[in-house]
């Protein structure tokens, strides 16, 4: 019975011994588990949409030079990328039929002094007889027709630079000369020397340079935070050092979507020896908006969805994020729920 007591006894104190190794234990896991805080300062930063585009003119300050009759090139007076002025003659043609409508011009001038002369003649006979008004009647539609022809033609030698008044049987000319309409610079030449030219083929092409635009591809899930006055800072593609500035003009011309952009026009700006067509990279400035920094410890993600710990009344609170960048030590993010005021204190628990 004794010995029964004493391994009783020393049973008791055994167990004892475990219970207060466990509690130390259990002591000493909270003390290791340290909880790391943050506080969050927002930081305004520039917001803007990237983009490519190109240089345009405006249609306005673009001539194609055209001919308004049949022809072949006799001579070419310019060349791509030459600057003209409105004047420089461009090209001459030759072809039978600018001599075939000056010939009929000057028949119908000559035909036109007998119908007038005859329609007078015809009046001053017509004293109540119907045969003789109805020759008058015939007479009157005669030179009138020719009076209406011989404007026509006029308007047609005035088209291809012939002067009507100094055209007689004397003097012809079995060509014409092309002048330009504008100034500017000679973009493109579509015809050579010797080219047959059809009635408003288009030789060259004149632009007026003086002012350009942009027309830039914006993408179409940035497209909700472009506005008409937003600046644009740009770039060409062989220079990046070197920024140029203008404004967006029209918030739309039309989508793309094939690669999911829209179109959308700058205003015009003065030209610094761009070239039509010339691509671009672009950056249209929207705003400013507030970010966040944290190391990637403070950041909680699931599913594809990122939250971080926002401290507030002794308590944690889960508020999900957006995260725009990664950066080497830091994740840049927004905070979606935006009634929260800074300074705002996050935890990360290790």
């Amino acid at each position: 019975m004794r010995n029964t007591i004493i391994f009783l006894i020393i049973l008791f104190l055994f167990s004892c011994s475990n219970s207060n190794k466990n509690e130390t234990l259990q002591s000493g896991q909270d003390k290791n588990t340290s909880i790391n805080t943050q506080v969050l300062q927002a930081t305004d930063i520039v917001s803007k949409v990237n983009c490519t585009g190109r240089i345009n003119f405006p249609n306005k300050n673009k001539a194609n030079i055209t001919s308004f009759i049949n022809g072949y090139i006799k001579y070419i007076y310019i060349e791509e990328g030459q600057n003209v002025k409105f004047g420089t003659l461009i090209a001459s043609l030759q072809h039978p039929d600018i001599l075939k409508l000056q010939q009929k011009y000057l028949d119908t001038k000559y035909y036109i002094e007998l119908y007038k002369k005859d329609y007078k003649r015809q009046g001053e006979l017509t004293v109540d007889n119907a045969i003789s008004i109805k020759k008058m009647d015939n007479s009157k539609t005669k030179y009138f027709s020719k009076l209406s022809l011989l404007k026509s033609l006029e308007l047609q030698l005035k088209l291809i630079g012939i002067n009507t008044d100094s055209l007689n049987e004397n003097n012809y000319t079995s060509e014409i000369k092309i002048y330009s309409p504008i100034n500017g610079t000679i973009s493109k030449l579509y015809l050579s020397k010797g080219s047959f030219v059809s009635e408003n083929s288009i030789i060259c092409q004149v632009i007026d340079n003086k002012t350009a635009f942009l027309k830039l591809e914006i993408p179409l899930n940035s497209f909700q935070d472009i506005k008409s006055g937003q600046e644009i800072e740009f770039y060409l593609l062989n220079d990046t050092l070197l920024k140029y500035k203008s404004k967006v003009n029209k918030t739309c011309l039309y989508t793309n979507t094939k690669n999911n952009t829209a179109v959308i026009n700058s205003l015009s700006f003065k030209n610094k020896n761009f070239v039509a067509q010339m691509p671009i990279k672009a950056n249209i400035i929207t705003g400013t908006k507030q970010v966040n920094f944290a190391p990637p410890e403070f950041i909680l993600s699931t599913n594809n969805r990122h939250y971080i710990l926002i401290k507030q009344a002794n308590k944690q609170i889960k508020t999900e994020i957006n995260i725009i960048k990664n950066h080497s030590n830091n994740i840049e993010f927004t905070i979606i729920d935006n009634s929260y005021s800074y300074p705002i204190t996050i935890f990360s628990q290790k």
